[in-house]
């Protein structure tokens, strides 16, 4: 496990290190994992490692400084510390191994399904077999008319938004549905269903190299589809019952696993025959019409009777092959489709990919009827819903605070994934498999990964990937595919689409601990060796990068400083919460242990380096999720983030105006994990009614949402609600933001005044107007008064001066203040957008323009 040389290396690194992390357990073990990754059996799936810092724990430390033994100390300690993914952590003495899938399994079929996604997903399929048979009374959703290009749809959305959950769901709603899921040899244990191994080896692993040779492979599988559901027909003899039979023996499940293996079986026997055959007659076609025949009275009607699912089909389309695996297998699906448009059978393909099923027939092949009907396709399936298992909303209620931080109440906002979960898996797995999923790896670098950071700096802050830039299409496909990027809209042809990241508490909170992550402030060890041990949060790194997709024209940079006043106001809130709920920071844990006190933190145990982040107490951790709370969604006292975020200058010079302040807003509470986009410029609208005031501030605070307008002619582009617990009741922080435009100064407070009546968000209760001006550069022209219940605040700058808590992180007012400078940048435009606007460089043309740096 440990290299040989191991107690030499840390002996010379002690030597060369300051005293001060060398007498601290705890980041002695976080140096000594960032020494080599081979330390640490990487065949494990570890992630984190609870350290427990207690009195005995120390002693044996100090017993390890003094014989230099350092092995033997690891082996010990680190064994017993490691914790294994609790969702493989053995229960009722069974495997460990055994446990992951099993509680993952247990949600997926104990869950009770909400939504009728399920049926609608069946209207949207018979909706496309009248198009497709050219049957008048088809809605209105496409174009009247034969020629689509198949029997074949596509359903895409990126992962955890019961994608699968739906399709099983659909084996109960009266139709014989063959489910094969294809995901890749190196599938994780949590995947479930698992793969389907003879039809994914079929289709997947022994691809030929050739399009010509995977068609031969292509028309094969679906005739031994064909032929053996066919023998499943003769065998049953149930009557009445087969297809009931067919749900009980062949939908996923515990029951189904012997005879899914049997059906699949003969799959593998008729396919060894069938591949033989050198044309599509007696490959494909043959057995298509043997079925057909000999069940004509099953397989009849316009509805479809018999659907085959390919789940997880990203891999049809992943580029590791030399031609589209979807496209051929499209192309034989319409081949026995188009030539029998009448027969009720159905193909599903099922990814996070839009390509997948994407089918377009090359210009320079057949002009046949199978290959003029590529002019259409059907559009894909992607409405699969949202707050599934979200909990209805009590309008009068006074709101309890740890119920509204609670597990069980915001992991049921989001996808349903979270909901079906939270029942029986603790809170840590649970975060691991989220940062897993909004990652795409079990990493978070923020140096190096442009595509991890825009996941997980977007899923807080709202960020908006502009369309036409050269990189950003390849941004959008990747995040769907690896880091949960919510599909909203996608054109009819697939080129276009708009995706992003809709409000998710338990997914905000997840982003919000990997950016709260220690990490040194350069990637560089060699400042090491001086024990200069300087530490910075990986928002930080997080935010340059931010700043280069900003650059490149990949992220919508906010001209106006709208996405700054974002940064920063979820970042202090952030402070406050590691301030007011978490532990003490790492440097005094070492300390608190000799005193006895047990104290508890997460530590990385992948390079680079010192990636610790501090975590709840033991007291407040629960055994199972239900029972915790989700700290970066706890809220906050108002008058405590407005502290943090200005310093104490907020408070008015006048005595009377800041006792009046401190009195009203005794009891004011903030709670906001994310922001959500408004598109429009007023409250948004339940059945058709405008929502009051307190209930639209409600329903934000209960899902710790901020919201940022489009615009507002009076100057206010933010609201955060403010919830008065003794009136129970909802007020407003009403923000303006300035970024090198002319500012009015402190009358821009008076402004949001306006904008206060017309976002109908006025209340009696004391409010909060906030103007920042991050273009300015007197910070002496800071005012604060208290007047008629109104905190009218004017900050101006961007620095320490202007907000005193960004001093907490080495460099964070360099980044924040690179931010601006890239919002204060010209839109990209390329040569041929010459003219776009009188700027100069938009009238520049030739060796002008390379002159200029254009």
């Amino acid at each position: 496990m440990f290299p040989p040389n191991l107690n030499q290396r840390i002996q010379l690194l002690a030597s060369q290190a300051s005293s001060h992390w060398r007498a601290q357990p705890a980041m002695f073990l976080a140096v000594v994992s960032s020494l080599d990754s081979s330390l640490f059996d990487r065949s494990v799936n570890q992630r984190r490692a609870e350290v427990y810092i207690t009195p005995e724990f120390t002693e044996r430390f100090e017993k390890a400084l003094q014989t230099g033994d350092y092995v033997h100390y690891l082996e010990n300690e680190l064994r017993a510390m490691m914790v294994l993914d609790p969702l493989a952590e053995p229960d009722n003495d069974e495997g460990a191994s055994s446990f992951k899938p099993k509680r993952i399994r247990d949600a997926f079929h104990k869950t009770p399904y909400h939504g009728g996604h399920a049926q609608q997903f069946k209207h949207y399929l018979s909706d496309c077999a009248r198009r497709f048979s050219g049957t008048q009374g088809a809605e209105q959703n496409f174009t009247i008319g034969k020629g689509y290009f198949g029997k074949f749809v596509s359903i895409c959305q990126t992962s955890g938004c019961g994608k699968t959950r739906m399709l099983h769901e659909l084996g109960k709603t009266g139709v014989f549905s063959l489910y094969i899921n294809l995901h890749g040899k190196d599938a994780r244990e949590d995947i479930y269903p698992s793969r389907d191994n003879i039809p994914a080896r079929i289709l997947v692993d022994e691809a030929e190299p050739t399009q010509e040779q995977y068609t031969t492979r292509a028309r094969a599988f679906f005739g031994s589809i064909f032929l053996t559901f066919k023998d499943w027909l003769l065998d049953c003899s149930e009557g009445a019952r087969t297809l009931q039979k067919w749900e009980e023996t062949m939908l996923v499940g515990e029951q189904s696993t012997s005879t899914r293996k049997a059906f699949f079986q003969g799959v593998s026997k008729h396919f060894a025959q069938l591949q033989t055959a050198t044309n599509e007659i007696d490959a494909l076609l043959d057995p298509f019409t043997s079925l057909t025949k000999t069940f004509a009275h099953v397989l009849k009607g316009e509805e479809p009777v018999f659907i085959i699912i390919l789940d997880q089909a990203d891999c049809l389309h992943s580029g590791l092959h030399p031609f589209s695996l979807s496209d051929v297998l499209c192309k034989v699906i319409s081949a026995y489709s188009c030539r029998f448009p009448h027969i009720p059978v159905w193909v599903v393909f099922s990814s996070t990919r839009p390509t997948v099923g994407d089918y377009t027939e090359m210009a320079h092949e057949s002009t046949s009827r199978i290959a003029q009907a590529g002019e259409k396709l059907f559009p894909p399936f992607s409405d699969l819903g949202w707050d599934h298992h979200a909990r209805r909303l009590d309008r009068t209620a006074p709101l309890d605070s740890d119920k509204l931080a609670s597990v069980d109440y915001l992991c049921r906002f989001g996808r349903p994934l979270w909901g079906a979960l939270i029942d029986n898996t603790p809170l840590t797995a649970l975060e691991l498999v989220a940062e897993d999923r909004l990652c795409g790896s079990r990493t978070f670098d923020p140096w190096n990964e442009p595509d991890r950071v825009l996941a997980v700096l977007g899923q807080r802050f709202a960020l908006d990937i502009l369309p036409g830039r050269p990189h950003s299409i390849p941004m959008i496909e990747t995040g769907m595919v690896h880091h949960m990027r919510y599909l909203h809209w996608i054109a009819n042809d697939r080129r276009w689409r708009e995706t992003g990241y809709p409000s998710e508490p338990f997914l905000s909170h997840v982003a919000a601990g990997l950016l709260a992550l220690r990490c040194h402030d350069e990637p560089s060890l060699a400042h090491w060796k001086r024990g200069e041990l300087i530490y910075t949060i990986k928002l930080v790194p997080a935010l340059r990068m931010l700043a280069c997709l900003i650059r490149e024209g990949i992220v919508d940079k906010c001209q106006s400083g709208e996405l700054i006043s974002r940064v920063l106001s979820l970042s202090c809130k952030d402070l406050v919460i590691r301030e007011t709920y978490l532990p003490p920071p790492l440097k005094k844990l070492g300390h608190a242990g000799r005193e006895g006190k047990v104290v508890v933190f997460s530590m990385e145990l992948d390079p680079p380096p010192l990636q610790e982040q501090v975590a709840s107490s033991l007291a407040s951790r629960k055994p199972y999720v239900k029972d915790s709370q989700l700290v970066y969604c706890r809220e906050i006292p108002l008058l405590a983030f407005l502290g943090t975020l200005l310093g104490q200058r907020f408070w008015p010079s006048d005595a009377d105006e800041r006792n009046a302040l401190a009195r009203d807003f005794a009891d004011a509470q903030i709670n906001f994990s994310h922001w959500i986009k408004v598109k429009d410029n007023h409250a948004p609208k339940l059945s058709g009614e405008p929502i009051p005031a307190d209930e639209w501030n409600r329903r934000l605070y209960c899902r710790t949402a901020a919201a940022q307008f489009s615009s507002q002619p009076g100057g206010a582009t933010q609201a955060i609600p403010i919830y008065f617990e003794r009136a129970n009741a909802f007020s407003t922080l009403l923000v303006s933001v300035r970024l090198g435009t002319p500012s009015k100064g402190p009358a821009d407070t008076a402004l949001l005044d306006a904008a206060r009546a017309d976002l109908a968000l006025d209340s009696p209760l004391p409010c909060v107007a906030l103007a920042l001006n991050f273009g300015a550069e007197d910070a002496d022209g800071f005012v604060a008064r208290y007047e008629d219940r109104c905190l009218r605040v004017y900050a101006p700058g961007l620095d320490v001066a202007a907000f005193p808590f960004i001093r907490q992180w080495p460099n964070m007012e360099a980044a924040v203040q690179l931010l601006a400078e890239e919002a204060l940048r010209g839109e990209w435009r390329g040569p041929a957008m010459w003219g776009a606007s009188s700027e100069r460089e938009d009238m520049l043309w030739g060796e002008e323009r390379c002159d200029a740096g254009v």
